[in-house]
Formats: structure tokens, C-alpha cells, sequence
């Protein structure tokens, strides 16, 4: 995995920290593969919040952000999380947020955002 991915339980939400650069040519392998242990850390905890704040650089391309985030349930997230996002990487917040409309239209409860302030306030 090309992605470092680190682990917080905070009370009732699980807070997740992504480092690493995007793989150009293993964009969606490397995204499920982080999803997969992100659902698999989540189902252990017994979580159903999630914060992602994602420290990760470069581009998410839209034909990634289709395959990737049409294919959550693949993965094993479940629609009734609540998962926060949030980019820190302003170069590809645009990219990102788009993300957000294919989840949703996805039936999956997720939210993009630019800083973990208002992630935590959305995850209220």
C-alpha cells in the first residue's frame, strides 16, 4: 500500500490519517486498498463515525473518483456511516469534492471538507 494510514478512536468517532502521494498509475488500487483497511479497522471498533483527514498530494483524476467511490459498498463500507473527509491537499480539494456527489448519489452518508473544524461539527 502506498498510502501510511494511521488509527484513533476519539469517544464515538474513529479518526483516520492518511499520508502519502497519489500513485498516478495505481490510483484505484491503492484507494481501495485503504478503504479496505479503513472498513476493516471501523468493523473491529465497532465505529459508525468516521473522520478521514487526508494529508495526501496529488491529482484524483475524475475517472478515478467514479470507479473508486462507485465501488464503497465493494469494499465493505456500509451506508449508515457517517464519514467526514476531509482534503488538505488544496491543489485537489476540486477533484475531491466530487467524490463527495458520487457517494451520495451512492446512497453512502459521506461530507468533503477543507479542515477538520467543520468535519467534527458535520459529524455531530
Amino acid at each position: 500500500m502506498t498510502y501510511k494510514l494511521d488509527f484513533n478512536v476519539e469517544g464515538n468517532t474513529l479518526r483516520v490519517e492518511i499520508f502519502g502521494e497519489r500513485p498516478k498509475d495505481k490510483l484505484t488500487q491503492v484507494s481501495k486498498e485503504a478503504w479496505v483497511e479503513i472498513v476493516k479497522v471501523t468493523r473491529e471498533k465497532n465505529m459508525k463515525k468516521l473522520l478521514i483527514v487526508s494529508h495526501a498530494i496529488g491529482d484524483y483524476p475524475t475517472l478515478n473518483a467514479l470507479q473508486i467511490n462507485s465501488s464503497l459498498a465493494e469494499y465493505g463500507v456500509h451506508r449508515s456511516w457517517k464519514i467526514a473527509f476531509v482534503n488538505l491537499d488544496k491543489k485537489s480539494f476540486e477533484q475531491i469534492k466530487f467524490s463527495e456527489t458520487v457517494a451520495v448519489n451512492r446512497g453512502f452518508w459521506v461530507s468533503i471538507f477543507d479542515n477538520e473544524g467543520d468535519a467534527r461539527n458535520w459529524l455531530k
